[in-house]
C-alpha cells in the first residue's frame, strides 16, 4: 500500500489575519498542483489570536491541532541559508511547512488571490456587510489605518495618521462630496481622523483586538474597503491588500511609499528552507513564546553573519 503524499501549512502563532490567509491559501493551491492531500495548523488563543479560519470563512479543509505535527520546512526568512523551492522537495511524502507568506510552487497552482474572492463568509460577517453598504454612497474611498501599540514600526513610521489625514484632505478639495469608509485598530487614531476630515462613516461595535468578535469586524472591513473605487492604507500592510484582492484589484492602492494601478502584482517569490529543524520537543510549536525567540534569535545571529561578510 502506498502511503499517500501530503502537506501540512502550519501557521506561526506571531502571524495575523493577513499573513495566514496568505500562506494557508497558497499553501493549499500547491498541494492541489502536487496531488497532495492539505491540512492546515491555524493556532488560537485568547488574548493572542482567538478565531479559527472557519469562524470567519466557510473554509472545509482539515484542521490540526496546534503541536500536532513538528515543522521541517520554513519559509520565513530568518532561518533562510539556501534558496530551494518546495518543487526540490518532492521526493519528501509529507510536507510540513512553519510560515506567514506566500508560498510558490512551479508555476502550475492557481493563484490565491483567485481563491480568496471565493470563499464565503460567515452568516455575522455577511450580515454586518450588508447593513453597512446599505448606508454607504455608491461611491467612496476606502481608508484603512494602523495606529495599534502592536503595529509594526516600520509601519507607523512610514504611514502615521498625519498622511492619512493629509491625503484625505487632498481628495475632499479636489471633490469636497467625496465620502471615506474608515477601517481602524485605534480608537484614539480614529477619532482624530473623524474629526479632521468630512465624511466619515465607520463599523460600530468591532469588539477587542484579535478576538472572534473584532476579527470578525475585521472582515468586514476588508469587503467594505473592497468595494470602494479608491483605496488608502499602510505601507508594508497585508490586510489592506486583502481588500484590494477582494475588490478584483479594479480601484487604485496607495500608501505613503507606493502607488498601485488596478490589477498591479504585490509580491514576489519567497524561496524556503528545506535545511530548517525546530527543537525536537514538541513544545516548540505549542508555546508562541519560544517561537517567538527563537525567531528573534535567528535574525541576530543573520545580522551578525552579515556584518562580517560585508
Amino acid at each position: 500500500m502506498t502511503t499517500p503524499r501530503s502537506f501540512v501549512a502550519v501557521n506561526g502563532a506571531w502571524a495575523g489575519l493577513g499573513n495566514r490567509i496568505r500562506f494557508t491559501l497558497s499553501a493549499e493551491a500547491i498541494a492541489v498542483a502536487e496531488g497532495r492531500d492539505f491540512a492546515y495548523v491555524w493556532p488560537t488563543s485568547p488574548g493572542l489570536f482567538e478565531p479559527a479560519f472557519t469562524e470567519l470563512w466557510d473554509y472545509p479543509a482539515p484542521r490540526l491541532p496546534w503541536g500536532s505535527v513538528v515543522p521541517t520546512v520554513t519559509e520565513h526568512r530568518a532561518h533562510l541559508s539556501r534558496h530551494r523551492a518546495l518543487t526540490d522537495l518532492r521526493a519528501d511524502k509529507q510536507w510540513v511547512v512553519l510560515g506567514s507568506s506566500v508560498l510558490h510552487g512551479d508555476g502550475r497552482e492557481q493563484s490565491w488571490e483567485t481563491h480568496l474572492p471565493n470563499l464565503a463568509p460567515v452568516p455575522a460577517i455577511q450580515d454586518r456587510v450588508e447593513l453597512m453598504r446599505s448606508r454607504l454612497p455608491e461611491h467612496y474611498v476606502g481608508v484603512q489605518v494602523r495606529a495599534a501599540p502592536a503595529t509594526h514600526p516600520t509601519t507607523l513610521e512610514a504611514s502615521p495618521v498625519s498622511w492619512f489625514i493629509s491625503r484625505m484632505g487632498e481628495l475632499v478639495r479636489e471633490n469636497p462630496r467625496t465620502h471615506f469608509f474608515l477601517s481602524c485598530d485605534d480608537p484614539t487614531a480614529e477619532r482624530q481622523i473623524g474629526e479632521a476630515v468630512p465624511h466619515v462613516t465607520t463599523l460600530p461595535a468591532k469588539g477587542a483586538y484579535n478576538t472572534i468578535d473584532g476579527v470578525q469586524s475585521a472582515v468586514a472591513d476588508l469587503y467594505l474597503l473592497g468595494g470602494s473605487t479608491h483605496l488608502l492604507g499602510p505601507y508594508l500592510s497585508s490586510f489592506v491588500e486583502l481588500a484590494w484582492i477582494l475588490g478584483g484589484k479594479a480601484q487604485v492602492l496607495e500608501n505613503s511609499v507606493h502607488r498601485f494601478d488596478p490589477g498591479s502584482a504585490l509580491h514576489r517569490h519567497q524561496p524556503v528552507d528545506p535545511t530548517f529543524r525546530p527543537p525536537a520537543s514538541e513544545l516548540y510549536v505549542r508555546n508562541p513564546v519560544l517561537v517567538a525567540w527563537d525567531r528573534f534569535a535567528a535574525r541576530r545571529a543573520h545580522r551578525a553573519n552579515t556584518s562580517t561578510t560585508s
